[in-house]
Parts: C-alpha cells; structure tokens; sequence
C-alpha cells in the first residue's frame, strides 16, 4: 500500500504535525510505502530528510481568502489572493506529475484547508482521505476559496474517505456519508508521566493568538492574583504568535493590571512536556478548539486541566464524564469561572485534585493512544483499498 501525504505547514509544534508524524512512524512498521508534500523546506521538512523518510517541497497555500484585519492587509488583499491562486494552480500540477510518477492508492490530505490532494485525487480517479481537524471560519477564522458551499460539495464527493477528529467537527460539518471519527493519537501507553509535586504556576500553551482566549487567562490571573496573599503563584505563557499587534496587546493588557512580575512569557517550548508536569494546572482557553492535542497532552502528564466549556475541550471533558460519571477537569464557561477555579486551587491545594487526575488519565490511555490511532487508521485505509479493489 502506499500513501501520499499532503501537509498544510511544517511547524513542529502543531497537533495535526505531531499526529502525522506518529502516523507514519507506525506505518513504517507495517509494510507500507509513503511519500510527504511540503509547503516549504522548514521544519517537520529538515526532520522528515533526517529520518530518510521520502518528502517533495511545493509552494501551495491554504486555500482561504487572505486576510482584511489592517489598512496594509486591504491594500495587499488583491495581490495576495493572485499569487495564491497562481501558486496553488501551479503546485495542482506539479502534484498531477508527482503523483502520476509515484501512483499512490490513497492521498491523504492532513487538514481541511488544503484542496490540491482532493483536486489530485479526482483527476486520477483514487481515493482521498481528508483529515478534517478545524472549525474553519469560527475557529481559525478563516473564509474558504472560492466559498463555503464549493468546498462542503467537495467534502461530498464520492472519492472522498474524511476522517473528522471529534464529533464535534462531524456535527459541524453535517458529515455522514463517507466520514468516521477517529480521535488524535496523542502518546504511547509506556510515555505517561505523573509527578504529584506541583511548582507555583498555572500554565497556558499554545499561539497568542485572539481566538486562543489569551487575553481571558491574563484577565482572570489578574484578578485572582489581587485577592491572594500567597503573590508567588505564577502564570507562565508558553507560546509564540506572527500577529505582533495582537501580542503587544497581551502585554499591554499585563501592565494594565500591574501583574508583568507574576507573568512569564516563555516564548516555544520543546519541554512543555516537563512544564505541564511541573505546572498546579494547564488552562486551555480556546474558543473553537478542533480536538485540543493540548488538552490530552496535559492529562497524559498528570496536569489538572482548566478548559473551556466549548467544541473539542467539551468533547474530551463530555467523554470522561460518560465513561467515570465524574468529572475529568474542571470546566469554565465565563471569565469568573476561571477565576473561581484558580481560586479554589489556591485554597484546597492541588493534592484534592489528585482523583480528578487520575480519572482524566484513565481517560486518555483509554481513547487517545498512539498505538490506538494508529492501528485504527491504518484499518481504514485497508478498507478503503479493499473496495476500491472490488
């Protein structure tokens, strides 16, 4: 079998990154041959060559309308959407050749904003799986080429196989013909870490971006942190962001609520792994979170997560629940909310949280494995060969 993956950036930060990396590491195992497109030579690119694993660079964009948040941005606008166009025109056939060559029965395109795997696809008349991971419009706050019905026809095809990473995204999408839910593999079972010492910081990971809720976590700290005598319980922001104008902001809104002592910017981290273990808990405050990798990564290293009651983070949290009938993490629908949790930590002591943990990393050894995810993906794409066969 051999597969052709198409991947929409080459952070290595990413949980659609981290997911296909420990994809293909188990298909390496399992007689199967693949072959991955970049949209540069940076990153998950570099370690891809490392490995020896087959990778082809083409300068493809996501196929979403440019950006219209500032003056600069309008005057750029037709530009912009030109040379996507052009370079996502010219990467379709540089693809058709790439394909032809290698004939791939499956491509497998890792996020919903990329279509030249699709487009590929169907010109060759071969299956097309399509990770759908996002919540395009609300939650990346992104507007689809040419417009929202084309590509919901596009999902509908009949040589589309999706994978939709909650059920969320699948209610979403109004997916349910040719879709299934195949939830993220996160960790192995033998990489669970659990330190019960707590160091005095609440921690928020990820980009600082607006519909990430950074400036929700700030607000609330600071308000928790007026009303404390114990001042040395930090907020640590690990995280980078390419909207400059929105980080100047965060900081702005630090200074304003004289908290720039008790907060700690740490930029990316390659040990948020040791953050999160060492952390009272993790606070994930987005709005349209797909899946929430951030999420499952905390409980897997038994850190108490604060969430928000909403898409993805509510999903996780709705099946803990289900499965214990207890609460795996504690949910916040409100700025107050997260305030009263910071709070209520402060005075109980994270060790009353101790059951909590454990149900939430029961929960995630149970349904967020890699060996689980693994193994389930790699059945789908059998049986997508097999009928294509018959």
């Amino acid at each position: 079998m051999k597969i052709l993956y198409i991947l929409h950036d080459t952070s290595i930060y990413s949980g659609s990154t981290k997911s296909f990396m420990n994809l293909i590491l188990y298909l390496k195992n399992v007689n199967t041959d693949f072959m991955v497109i970049c949209p540069n030579k940076q990153g998950i690119y570099q370690e891809l060559v490392k490995r020896k694993i087959p990778v082809k660079a083409l300068m493809y964009k996501l196929n979403a309308y440019p950006s219209l948040n500032s003056l600069k941005n309008i005057v750029l606008y037709i530009p912009r959407l030109v040379r996507l166009l052009l370079a996502n025109w010219k990467s379709c056939q540089d693809l058709y050749k790439i394909a032809t060559a290698y004939r791939p029965d499956i491509i497998h395109t890792n996020v919903s904003v990329i279509n030249i795997g699709y487009k590929t696809a169907k010109r060759m008349n071969i299956p097309h799986v399509w990770h759908i991971r996002e919540y395009i419009d609300t939650g990346l706050n992104l507007h689809v080429f040419p417009d929202k019905k084309t590509f919901k026809k596009e999902l509908n095809s009949n040589i589309n196989h999706l994978i939709c990473i909650t059920k969320g995204i699948q209610d979403f999408y109004n997916l349910t013909t040719h879709s299934t839910v195949i939830y993220d593999g996160v960790l192995s079972r033998n990489t669970e870490q659990y330190k019960k010492e707590k160091k005095k910081y609440f921690l928020f990971a990820g980009r600082i971006e607006e519909n990430k809720g950074i400036k929700d976590v700030i607000t609330a700290y600071g308000k928790f942190s007026q009303q404390q005598s114990d001042t040395n319980i930090q907020l640590w922001i690990a995280g980078d962001t390419k909207n400059t104008a929105y980080y100047n902001e965060t900081i702005g809104l630090v200074e304003k609520m004289n908290i720039a002592s008790q907060v700690v910017f740490l930029g990316m981290r390659k040990d948020i792994y040791s953050l999160m273990k060492d952390a009272m808990a993790l606070i994930v405050p987005s709005y349209w979170e797909g899946f929430g990798f951030i999420t499952a990564e905390a409980m897997f290293n038994g850190c108490l997560v604060i969430g928000r009651n909403t898409s993805g983070t509510k999903e996780q949290f709705d099946n803990g629940l289900d499965r214990h009938k207890k609460e795996i993490a504690l949910r916040f629908n409100t700025q107050k909310e997260l305030e009263n949790h910071m709070k209520d930590i402060a005075t109980n002591g994270i060790e009353s949280y101790f059951p909590i943990i454990d149900l939430a990393k029961e929960t995630v050894l149970a349904l967020y494995t890699i060996e689980d995810y693994t193994k389930t993906v790699y059945d789908y794409y059998r049986e997508i060969v097999k009928n294509t066969e018959h």
